[in-house]
């Protein structure tokens, strides 16, 4: 089912990061609250003068994004 996925073009700008990349949930206690915490990462592989295969400095460039779920709000940081 993946390689089908992943063969869809249409599917490959959402996909793809997801696929190779990293993803890691929990939850937090602030105060008495809990907070849900979603971190997803994903190498970059649009940059100019970076790609999977180059040994540069800058190849190993991430695109990090953190979802915070809060008593029904959601906030999301990129870096």
């Amino acid at each position: 089912m993946l390689e089908v996925l992943i063969d869809n073009k249409q599917l490959e700008p959402y996909l793809l990061p997801v696929v190779q990349g990293r993803f890691h949930h929990f939850q937090a206690a602030i105060g008495k609250d809990i907070i849900d915490v979603t971190f997803i990462a994903s190498r970059c592989t649009t940059r100019n003068v970076n790609g999977y295969f180059s040994c540069d400095s800058e190849s190993n460039h991430e695109n990090c994004m953190q979802l915070h779920y809060f008593d029904g709000y959601i906030a999301s940081f990129v870096q």
